[in-house]
C-alpha cells in the first residue's frame, strides 16, 4: 500500500497523489467541511450580520430542520441565536471601549501615525543640510543579558559591539 494523505477538515484519508488530491479538495464534501471549520472561528458580529442579510429558510422555520444544514443559502437563525449573537457583539463592544481598543480601526489608525512620524522624521533630516553620514550617526547601546555578565573569556559571537565596531562602517543603502 502507497502513501496516505489524511484531510483533517473531512478526516478522511486517501491515496496520495495528484490526482486523488485534486478530486477531494474540488469535491463539494471538501468545500463544504472546510467552510464549517472556520466558521467556528468567524467573530459573532460578522455571523450576524451574514445571517441577517439573508431571507430565513422557510423549511427551517416550519419544520426545525433542513435538508441542507450549514449549506443552505437561506438563514437558519432562530430568535434566541439571534440575541445570543447581540449579547456577545455588546460584550465585545464594551471590552474594546474599556481597553482602549477599537479593532482593526486602532490598529490602521496606529499605522497612519507611525507612517507620518516616520515621514516627517526623514523629511527634517533632510532639510537639516547635514551629511547623510552624519544623520545617522546614533550608535545603539548594547550590554550584556545579566545571566553572562560573571563568565570569563566569552567567545565573540556573544560580546556585544563597541561604539568603535561602527564608526568606520560603509553607509549602505538598501532598495
Amino acid at each position: 500500500m502507497g502513501k496516505r494523505y489524511y484531510c483533517d477538515f473531512c478526516e478522511k484519508a486517501f491515496a496520495d497523489n495528484a490526482a486523488s488530491k485534486k478530486n477531494h479538495f474540488n469535491g463539494a464534501h471538501h468545500h463544504r467541511m472546510r467552510k464549517a471549520h472556520y466558521d467556528n472561528f468567524r467573530d459573532p458580529a460578522s455571523i450576524l450580520s451574514a445571517e441577517m442579510a439573508k431571507k430565513p429558510c422557510r423549511k427551517f422555520l416550519q419544520t426545525g430542520n433542513c435538508e441542507f444544514g450549514n449549506g443552505c443559502r437561506f438563514s437558519h437563525l432562530t430568535e434566541g441565536r439571534r440575541r445570543e449573537l447581540e449579547q456577545q457583539c455588546q460584550q465585545n463592544k464594551e471590552k474594546n471601549q474599556n481597553s482602549g481598543a477599537s479593532g482593526p480601526a486602532v490598529v490602521m489608525g496606529e499605522l497612519d501615525d507611525w507612517l507620518t512620524k516616520h515621514s516627517q522624521r526623514e523629511v527634517k533630516g533632510e532639510d537639516s543640510g547635514e551629511p547623510a553620514a552624519k544623520r545617522r550617526k546614533t550608535f545603539p547601546d548594547y550590554s550584556l543579558p545579566p545571566h553572562l555578565v560573571g563568565i570569563p573569556n566569552l567567545p565573540p559571537s556573544l560580546l556585544p559591539p563597541t561604539r568603535d565596531d561602527f564608526v568606520n562602517l560603509p553607509l549602505l543603502e538598501w532598495g
